[in-house]
């Protein structure tokens, strides 16, 4: 019980106490005071957190006493619950980004896209931030992937969204691809080939832009990635050049 005691408390939002009075319902129904009892719940706390495990989806209140919901039809309940409550506070969100972008652009000084100039990026959110930055303003992307794998869902929807411009994608030969994203990059149209030569996580987005993924060597948590962004015509054509060679001498990837 210990482990659906934790699996209550992580995923489905219930606290301790109602995490423990749900596994005593579970295995009939009880008073309040023998909730308190074995779910080692304060008494004058038991009555609140009945309430709450009832307004969740989990209690009914029968004659004598408290009477568990169906697991099945509880956990399936709160996962409802959760998914209209994540689109209330998501439409509240475009509503407010519409809002604050349009009040926050009027003093927003933009760099020019031509100033030369490195950026170093901590963690997948700032990455992906200006991944769809810098692929909203080109048109051919040439990617090579080696650890950046594991971070695909971070990725692919921003790909997905500009499906209209060139992607090619050159993964390390030790990465292994699902049945599920090959689909999907046939569906997006994309080029992949395979090479023993992708040493690092690469990005260079037309002649422009360069992003480098550094590993850390001490991590294996995604969130912690980091990326140096390079501005650079010249680097970005010479990168390039070098890019395109390795895709000559790659192997395609057939679907």
């Amino acid at each position: 019980m210990r482990e659906a005691e934790s699996v209550l408390r992580e995923f489905f939002g219930l606290n301790l106490y109602e995490a423990r009075a749900y596994l005593i319902l579970i295995r009939g129904a009880a008073s309040p005071g023998e909730i308190a009892d074995k779910a080692q719940i304060p008494k004058p706390r038991v009555y609140d957190v009945l309430r709450s495990l009832a307004s969740k989806g989990f209690v009914e209140e029968v004659e004598d006493g408290y009477r568990a919901v169906n697991p099945r039809i509880a956990l399936e309940g709160r996962l409802r619950q959760f998914e209209a409550l994540f689109r209330q506070e998501q439409e509240a969100r475009e509503k407010a980004f519409k809002h604050v972008v349009e009040v926050l652009e009027r003093t927003y000084s933009k760099v020019s896209e031509y100033r030369n100039e490195a950026v170093i990026l901590r963690g997948l959110n700032s990455i992906a931030n200006r991944f769809e930055e810098t692929v909203s303003r080109s048109m051919d992307i040439i990617l090579c992937v080696k650890k950046a794998a594991s971070a695909k869902h971070f990725f692919l929807p921003y790909v997905k969204r500009h499906k209209e411009k060139r992607f090619r994608i050159l993964i390390s030969s030790d990465v292994r691809l699902e049945d599920e994203d090959l689909q999907t990059f046939r569906a997006l149209e994309i080029d992949i080939r395979s090479s023993d030569c992708v040493l690092l996580d690469l990005m260079v987005a037309d002649d422009r832009e360069v992003a480098i993924g550094v590993p850390d060597p001490y991590s294996e948590d995604n969130k912690e990635a980091v990326a140096i962004w390079i501005i650079n015509p010249p680097f970005a054509s010479s990168v390039r050049k070098t890019l395109e060679d390795a895709w000559i001498q790659a192997k395609k990837i057939t679907y």
